[in-house]
């Protein structure tokens, strides 16, 4: 009574595709721009999605990458929450001076870039705004080797 099972998780399928791996996830910083929602969408097309950060090395990390992408941060009323369900806590939270400000009563999404000059902060947009985007998997593969 044995059986064999393969595991094929979706990094198999996306490694080697312009992921960068780090600290057990691989990350994916787009080649074009579109709006949240469709960033979402791809990230979640690619068995990931928007990147949620969890600490100041994981910030800096995504940072790195240089360019102002959306991040898997949204506001639902008066609360900032990540794309995986959590809220947003003060002890990890990177707003640039000033933010988020809510410009316009319409900024409910979370970019990364330099604003203000401050390197890897966040700035609050709209969701219509055009920008890249990071995506983000566990690296199974790597979780894998561990057991």
């Amino acid at each position: 009574n044995s059986f064999e099972l393969e595991i094929f998780p979706p990094t198999a399928r996306i490694q080697n595709e312009g992921w960068q791996s780090f600290n057990g996830h691989l990350y994916y910083l787009s080649e074009t721009t579109a709006h949240w929602q469709t960033s979402r969408d791809d990230c979640l097309s690619k068995g990931a999605d928007l990147v949620v950060i969890n600490d100041n090395e994981e910030n800096n990390f995504v940072g790195g990458f240089n360019r102002k992408a959306w991040i898997g941060l949204y506001k639902e009323g008066d609360t900032w929450t990540w794309v995986d369900g959590s809220i947003l806590t003060p002890c990890v939270s990177y707003w640039g001076p000033g933010e988020p400000n809510n410009v316009g009563n319409r900024e409910d999404r979370a970019e990364i870039g330099r604003f203000a000059n401050n390197v890897n902060s966040w700035n609050d947009a709209p969701g219509t705004t055009r920008n890249y985007w990071i995506c983000e998997v566990e690296d199974f593969l790597e979780t894998l080797k561990t057991f």
